[in-house]
């Protein structure tokens, strides 16, 4: 049984939150990125999600004049993880509804 309460970030393939915003802004609004990873390591153990993320955010841009330049911000509004996989040492496992949470929660604050 591994505890998800202690698991540490260690690495990953994955869009951070400045990606996202860039995201968000090139994809007007919203979008979906399959393919991400990240690797946590409990007690030794090899833990990695594999995942996709759904994300949506605002965004707004004045166009400026000639006294203000022009000005563009991108705000996240909503992000959702999608758990795919995830893998113990290399092993395939399901995971109880709680450590899926604990998992999801983990992703959701590394991005």
């Amino acid at each position: 049984m591994t505890n998800f309460d202690n698991l540490k970030f260690i690495d990953g393939d994955f869009l951070t939150t400045e990606n996202l915003t860039d995201m968000i802004y090139e994809n007007e609004g919203s979008f979906t990125q399959k393919g991400q990873s990240m690797s946590f390591d409990v007690d030794g153990k090899d833990i990695t999600v594999n995942y996709e993320v759904y994300v949506e955010g605002t965004i707004e841009e004045e166009s400026g004049d000639y006294w203000n330049p022009a000005s563009c911000d991108v705000e996240l509004t909503d992000i959702d993880v999608t758990i795919n996989e995830v893998f113990i040492d290399g092993e395939l496992v399901s995971l109880d509804t709680q450590d899926f949470l604990k998992v999801e929660i983990l992703l959701k604050n590394n991005l």
